[in-house]
């Protein structure tokens, strides 16, 4: 019954809206009515839904919904989580992000950008036992063999596209001398980028209990790779083909596994690449970034529940930063040596930021950390030299006190004479304080007695 009076009243005041009279909206009101009904009965299970959506959860879900001011998120499918600005390093998204999990291939990532440094592309690296040795079933590879030759191109391509182990372990050991001094550059430069919680065991992301990341940690890497020309050309390919070779008469033709790059229900629109992984222990993991109005952010989630609850992650996640967030100028962000942006949220105003500066250090640098209440948006590194000029200009100058004029106006009025400190009576010499309270005290006394004189006349009156 009261669908019907909703279905009516909903028909009716759609159509009195309109410019026909009042017969033809009662009549219009019925059919409407009907229709109306129709659509809230087939309507009651998306009323349930609704009424059950998704709130974003709490920061013990998400740490970064505990932001004072932080533009809140919904939860992802994947255990854990981040997204970072690129060029800030600012951390826009953080599901436990420093919790070590398994990486299975997102750990190619490294092993390629390390090759790429330390050789040139047209260089022939010739297949070992190292790196055959991954070429079984249930391995990614491109079933190479002993002897067959490939450049480091051709095996960064199957690195990074086909994700083939065999390759990315020959990488490893071509670059190093051994797969073990490979694994040992691996967590050198793993050091050097500020993570805190990886330790690679071999060039893959072969299951391994003691080969483990971080989401935050991957985006540090990924930060520093994507810097990379070479790098950024390899990974953004859709497909790629690697013609016969001194082994095999056959072309080997692969294309990516990143579903922002070729699903047409995930492609994303200014996506530059990514990397997939997976191992029964690991579950689905991706790293991906992209690029929309000059901002490059960096996604990487761990342990998700397949590909697809994966992708549809990192499209909420990328629309999340692009949509509520923005790279402004710091405060004197221009004659910073280094940094000089903060990412903050569209809605920041000037005063939500605060400004920390730190002691020079032994070379004469101050480092500048920007806060937005409390939680780092950016940096700033500045000569010292410049931090105590900027310090000079926001110490506001003392206001001017009233002028005191010592020497009287010849021309004007007599100044009058301060009032003495002391006063003397009947030549006993009291303070202007004591008299002024001996004063009032008498005055009191006088008009008790006054009060007292006044009552006893009264009385008398009444008795005559």
């Amino acid at each position: 019954m009261g669908r019907k009076i909703l279905a009516l009243l909903l028909a009716a005041g759609i159509t009195v809206s309109g410019a026909e009279g009042v017969l033809g909206a009662q009549e219009e009101a019925s059919s409407e009515a009907s229709a109306a009904e129709e659509v809230l009965s087939e309507g009651s299970v998306a009323e349930s839904e609704e009424e059950e959506a998704e709130l974003p959860p709490g920061p013990e879900v998400i740490e970064s919904n505990g932001i004072d001011g932080w533009p809140l998120s919904l939860d992802i499918n994947s255990e854990t989580g981040c997204l970072m600005d690129a060029e800030t390093g600012v951390i826009l998204f953080n599901k436990e992000m420093d919790r070590q999990m398994y990486p299975a291939s997102i750990t190619k990532i490294m092993t390629s950008l390390l090759a790429i440094e330390n050789n040139d592309l047209d260089e022939v690296v010739e297949m070992t036992e190292a790196g055959v040795e991954y070429v079984q079933n249930g391995s990614a590879s491109l079933w190479t063999v002993e002897g067959e030759e490939f450049t480091v191109e051709q095996l960064l391509y199957g690195t990074l596209i086909k994700s083939a182990n065999d390759m990315a372990t020959q990488l490893g050991e071509y670059t190093a001398g051994s797969v073990d001094e490979f694994v040992d550059m691996m967590n050198e430069r793993a050091e050097e980028l500020g993570c805190l919680h990886t330790n690679f065991e071999n060039a893959c992301g072969m299951p391994n209990d003691d080969h483990m990341t971080t989401a935050h940690d991957m985006a540090l890497i990924t930060q520093e790779a994507i810097k990379n020309e070479t790098f950024m050309e390899i990974i953004g390919t859709e497909e790629y083909s690697i013609p016969p070779t001194n082994k095999n008469q056959y072309r080997r033709s692969f294309d990516t596994h990143v579903k922002l790059i070729y699903d047409e229900d995930f492609k994303y629109d200014g996506i530059l690449g990514g990397k997939t992984g997976y191992t029964d222990a690991a579950g689905n993991t991706l790293v991906t970034f992209a690029e929309r109005d000059g901002r490059t952010l960096i996604c990487v989630t761990m342990k998700g529940d397949g590909m697809d609850a994966a992708a549809e992650d990192h499209v909420q996640l990328l629309d999340y930063g692009f949509d509520w967030f923005e790279n402004r100028p710091a405060p004197h962000g221009d004659t910073a040596e280094e940094g000089g942006l903060v990412s903050v949220p569209k809605s920041a105003k000037e005063e939500d930021l605060t400004l920390v500066r730190e002691e020079p250090d032994e070379e004469g640098m101050v480092r500048e950390t920007v806060l937005f209440h409390n939680y780092e948006v950016g940096h700033m590194v500045r000569t010292a030299e410049d931090a105590a000029r900027i310090e000079a200009e926001e110490t506001p100058s003392p206001e001017p006190g009233p002028s005191v004029t010592n020497a009287p106006d010849p021309d004007g009025p007599a100044p009058s004479p301060a009032p003495s400190e002391t006063v003397t009576i009947a030549g006993y010499t009291m303070s202007r304080r004591a008299f002024c309270a001996i004063a009032a005290l008498g005055g009191l006394v006088l008009a008790g007695v006054l009060l007292i004189v006044i009552t006893l006349i009264l009385k008398k009156k009444k008795k005559e």
